[in-house]
């Protein structure tokens, strides 16, 4: 029973990140040379599709999935986040075309990844993009809009009767990678009498006006 409530947080985790925003800001994947500010978005987005993650990069016994995350758009928040980071609110709002992998679970459900990638109209806008989600003041404000007026979204997520707790939001001590950040939200739901912690890695990166989120999830 227990790990049937378990998997049953995995299959609401994706509308859980839709709350806060998590991965719609950048789209991660180290692709190829990322073409240039003049290379047209249905070529870049060709040459990365096929360097997406796909079932055979994943563990023996992980599954597919499709990809629920696939709409883009904003999220209840957007402004503040905007304003506790510094940047302007258009820098949030961009909605590139984008594609998705499959999202990837193991069989109990409480390790998931998926990842994407999008295609910006020039370098100075992948650049923009990359400076507002590495900005050491971005973990920070994502914790504040975790702990304030997205707090409820987060929480229904989760189901009907979820409490969630100690939402905490921060970047490893050094990066992964060239042009890569990232950072980890974590937090304990409490559902169905269980308590279970919860913890979502997003990964960015940029390389000429190609933008990746490689997204790893932890359950229990």
């Amino acid at each position: 029973m227990a790990g049937a409530r378990v998997r049953g947080v995995g299959a609401r985790l994706a509308m859980a990140c839709a709350a806060l925003g998590l991965g719609a800001t950048l789209a991660t994947g180290i692709v190829g040379d990322g073409g240039s500010a003049g290379a047209s978005t249905k070529s870049t987005l060709q040459h990365a599709k096929s360097q997406l993650l796909k079932l055979s990069d994943m563990p023996k016994g992980w599954t597919s999935s499709k990809n629920t995350n696939t709409s883009g758009g904003t999220f209840p928040g957007e402004d503040q986040l905007a304003s506790c980071i510094g940047v302007p609110v258009s820098t949030l709002k961009l909605n590139p075309p984008s594609d998705y992998s499959p999202e990837f679970a193991n069989k109990g459900q409480t390790l998931m990844t998926d990842e994407s990638i999008a295609a910006f109209t020039s370098t100075a806008v992948a650049r923009a993009q990359y400076a507002a989600i590495s900005n050491p003041k971005t973990p920070g404000c994502y914790q504040q809009l975790a702990n304030g007026p997205v707090k409820s979204q987060l929480q229904s997520a989760f189901g009907q009767g979820a409490t969630i707790n100690n939402i905490t939001v921060t970047a490893p001590s050094s990066p992964y990678a060239k042009n890569t950040s990232a950072f980890t939200l974590s937090l304990t739901a409490v559902t169905q009498g269980i308590s279970v912690p919860v913890k979502i890695t997003e990964i960015f990166s940029i390389k000429g006006v190609e933008g990746g989120n490689l997204s790893l999830t932890s359950i229990g």
